[in-house]
C-alpha cells in the first residue's frame, strides 16, 4: 500500500484536481453555448449573472434591474437576447470606455425591452449605419434580433453615453391564454 504522502499519492491527487478543472471548463463552455435554460425566469437570471461577471472581470460596473414579469421569455428568444445585452455590454466598455453600465428589463402587457445603458464616450449611431454599413457587432445584434421580432434602437444619451434598446412582443402564458379564451 503507497504511503499517504507518497508519490503514488500526491500523482493521483493531481490527476484528480486536473479532472476537477477540466470538468468545470467543459461546463462552462457548454454555459456558454447555451446561456439561457428553459425553466421560467431563466432568462433574467442569465442577465443578472452577465453583468456580475463583466463587473468582476472588467473595469466596470455592471449592474442588472427588472420591472414585471419576465419569466416566460422562453430559452431561444432569451439567447438572442443574452447575445444582444452582451455585445451591448462589450461595445460599451471597449468602443466607449464606460465605466458604469446599467442593464435594464421591462416587460409590460403587450412588449418587453432590454436596455443596456452606459456612461461611456458615446458614438453617432447613424454614422455607424450610414455608407460605410455598421460594424460586425451591430450587424450581429440585428441579426439576432431578426429571429425574435425584435426591434433595436440605437441612441446617444445626453452630452455623453449610449443606450442599445431591444423591443420585442411579450408572448407571456398569461396573454396567450387570455388570446385563446376570446376565440
Amino acid at each position: 500500500m503507497a504511503e499517504s504522502g507518497g508519490p503514488l499519492t500526491q500523482a493521483t491527487n493531481q490527476i484528480l484536481a486536473q479532472i476537477k478543472k477540466a470538468a468545470k471548463l467543459t461546463r462552462s463552455l457548454a454555459r456558454g453555448l447555451a446561456p439561457v435554460d428553459a425553466w421560467p425566469g431563466a432568462f433574467w437570471r442569465a442577465l443578472e449573472k452577465l453583468c456580475a461577471d463583466f463587473s468582476a472581470t472588467k473595469k466596470a460596473q455592471c449592474v442588472f434591474q427588472m420591472q414585471g414579469n419576465s419569466n416566460a421569455v422562453t430559452a431561444e428568444t432569451g439567447t438572442h437576447l443574452y447575445r444582444i445585452a452582451q455585445e451591448a455590454i462589450s461595445n460599451a466598455i471597449r468602443h466607449g470606455v464606460a465605466k458604469h453600465i446599467g442593464v435594464s428589463l421591462n416587460a409590460t402587457q403587450d412588449r418587453m425591452t432590454l436596455r443596456a445603458q452606459d456612461d461611456g464616450v458615446g458614438f453617432d449611431p447613424s454614422a455607424l449605419l450610414g455608407a460605410h454599413g455598421s460594424g460586425l457587432g451591430l450587424s450581429f445584434m440585428y441579426a439576432r434580433a431578426r429571429p425574435i421580432d425584435a426591434d433595436i434602437t440605437l441612441e446617444r444619451v445626453k452630452s455623453i453615453g449610449f443606450c442599445v434598446a431591444v423591443s420585442w412582443p411579450n408572448a407571456s402564458p398569461h396573454k396567450t391564454l387570455a388570446a385563446s379564451l376570446t376565440l
